[in-house]
């Protein structure tokens, strides 16, 4: 939110009236005029806002609380109340008479460079409003609703009214910001630079890398998704269900413009066309350079140190290390072997029925997004647990070559199992 010399210089940016500047500075002290209740056909509720530090009321979980959604991560957006204080609203009732009425918007929001009402309405409410109340809510012929009296009390002030409607409520966009929202606190816990650096610098090698090729690495998904979140990587946020990165191209440096071409192309793209090229650039690992093995040393901000056969440390700038990879002239090397197949039999062979039976309905959970299916927003468990359980899967993807163990329970090896009578009586 903002301070009192940072609202000072925001309202003589916007050349506020006096008259706009009061009723702003009087919400901002006040509570909501009034308290939102549910009734038939919605359930209404509060939002605890980490960016207004209150709760927020809704009438709605499928209108108001996706405008909220969208203010609450939307960079453009400083500040926002719910229920600000009633407008004298003016305009001509369907039976000829003018009337005024005293109106409460759902939001009053305090944006970069303009401020205003914004309420929110369902298509088909404003369609029986409008058959009601003609000159309140009209439809322009490009599709936007507006409530010409609202318009009216807000441009006297220089400000806008605006109605928005649940129409134009991106549901991909909303499904991500419900499921980065832990990783889009501040609180949420910053990872290790060289952790950092090492993932942004492995996409700006494989621009459209997979999830599943960055777990192949060694990285895991709690630390691609902060780095999501923070901005450090980009994903078509309102074109890709981040839920289901796990086989898609969809992962982009920062610095690169993504768009919807652009990952519908990584999209179709094999990725056994990417997977042999992969370059590891954690300390130790190895790459091979103009036919020669180095390792990996350390990587820095602007250099990374290789050590070569001869122990000797080539210090390379990371633009030229970034150019070497893209021409292939510099290449990842697979260190790591599979266990056996019976290894993988053992373990099958110790699950019981029970653990058999919980492993495949965790699979046929998480499988839409192993393989990149759309998934609809009805889950059964929490968006944590598919997490962990994808985890799961990709740790034993990597230890035996089979994910599917590792949605085993195995509640069998859980706890104490040592003997607790004394030794004496064992061996008796």
């Amino acid at each position: 939110m903002l301070d009192g010399e940072q609202f000072v210089r925001w309202c003589q940016q916007l050349g506020l009236a006096e008259s706009a500047r009061q009723y702003i500075e009087l919400l901002r002290s006040s509570p909501p005029a009034r308290v939102v209740r549910s009734r038939a056909g919605n359930v209404s509720g509060r939002y605890p806002s980490r960016k207004m530090g209150v709760t927020i009321q809704f009438e709605s979980h499928h209108n108001e609380l996706a405008g909220i959604y969208e203010m609450e991560y939307d960079p453009d957006v400083l500040e926002y109340y719910d229920q600000p204080r009633g407008l004298k609203l003016s305009y001509q009732a369907l039976c000829g008479r003018k009337v005024g009425v005293l109106h409460t918007p759902d939001f009053f929001v305090l944006r970069q460079t303009s401020a205003g009402w914004e309420e929110w309405k369902t298509l088909d409410e404003l369609v029986r409003l409008s058959a009601k109340m003609p000159a309140r809510y009209v439809k322009e012929i490009e599709g936007q609703w507006h409530c010409p009296p609202g318009e009216e009390v807000a441009q006297s002030l220089g400000l806008y009214y605006r109605i928005r409607c649940n129409a134009e409520i991106d549901w991909v966009f909303q499904n991500n910001l419900h499921f980065l929202e832990d990783y889009l606190q501040p609180s949420h816990l910053d990872l290790e630079e060289n952790v950092r650096a090492n993932i942004t610098l492995l996409v700006e090698l494989h621009p459209g890398i997979t999830l599943g090729e960055l777990l192949q690495q060694g990285y895991n998904c709690d630390e691609v998704y902060t780095l999501i979140a923070q901005n450090h990587l980009k994903v078509n946020w309102r074109g890709v269900n981040i839920a289901q990165l796990g086989s898609q191209r969809q992962i982009f440096p920062a610095s690169q413009k993504v768009c919807q071409t652009e990952t519908t192309k990584w999209r179709r793209a094999s990725t056994l066309e990417l997977a042999p090229n992969l370059v590891d650039l954690k300390p130790g690992s190895p790459v091979v350079w103009n036919g020669k093995s180095l390792s990996i040393l350390n990587r820095g901000e602007t250099h990374t140190a290789l050590l070569n056969e001869e122990e000797k440390v080539i210090q390379l700038p990371n633009v030229a290390l970034l150019e070497l990879v893209k021409q292939g002239e510099l290449t990842g090397v697979v260190t790591h072997s599979l266990p056996s197949a019976k290894e993988v039999n053992d373990l099958l062979a110790k699950a019981s029925v029970d653990d058999c039976a919980q492993a495949n309905r965790r699979y046929s959970i998480i499988a839409p997004y192993l393989t990149g299916e759309l998934q609809t927003s009805n889950q059964v468990v929490s968006t944590r647990t598919i997490r962990r359980w994808l985890h799961s899967w990709q740790k034993a993807q990597e230890q035996y070559g089979c994910g599917y163990v590792g949605l085993l329970p195995r509640v069998s090896s859980k706890g104490n199992r040592q003997s607790k009578l004394p030794e004496a009586t064992q061996k008796s």
